[in-house]
């Protein structure tokens, strides 16, 4: 139980990065464009905007599903750029794939796509060439699927001493 009221907005720095991507980028239009999939995917009422920007920090900060979930619980400049407040529950690491399963590849890379013309148009980021290829969207989720398994059998973390136990390995010929 709290008995102070903490106001986010003030907390976080005026020069935190994600100030200027939360002025420049409209999450809440761009899931409105996919509400068709809520139902398959937030069962809790987060709401698609979460899962959207959820994504984005996924992709920017290049966090597993489980990172995301320790990040947005205990990172208060995460914590705003997402609207939640300070004392509020945040998401366990299944909403995350359960947003990118429902949006599936195809609607990642649209979602992406729009968030990059956003960006552009406000001058955040400059366009040098545009290559677009969904395989990136299916190895990072692989990759965060593959750091988090030690975890999800108990293991502290991914690290040099069970690293050989959970490493994929491919053999040629």
């Amino acid at each position: 139980m709290s008995f102070m009221k903490y106001d986010l907005e003030k907390i976080v720095k005026a020069d935190h990065p994600l100030r200027e991507i939360q002025k420049t980028i409209n999450f809440k239009t761009i899931a409105l464009e996919f509400k068709d999939i809520l139902k398959k995917s937030d069962s809790k009422g987060y709401g698609l905007e979460l899962g959207i920007r959820s994504l984005f920090l996924q992709f920017y900060y290049d966090l597993s599903d489980r990172e995301m979930e320790e990040r947005l619980r205990y990172d208060i400049g995460l914590k705003w750029f997402c609207g939640l407040s300070i004392d509020e529950e945040t998401p366990d690491h299944t909403y995350f794939c359960r947003i990118r399963k429902a949006l599936g590849t195809e609607r990642i890379g649209k979602v992406l796509r729009k968030i990059n013309r956003q960006a552009e148009k406000k001058g955040l980021m400059r366009k040098v060439f545009s290559f677009v290829d969904s395989g990136e969207i299916k190895v990072k989720e692989e990759r965060w699927a593959e750091r988090d398994k030690p975890i999800k059998e108990g293991e502290e973390s991914l690290n040099n001493s069970n690293i050989e136990k959970y490493r994929r390995c491919c053999e040629i010929g």
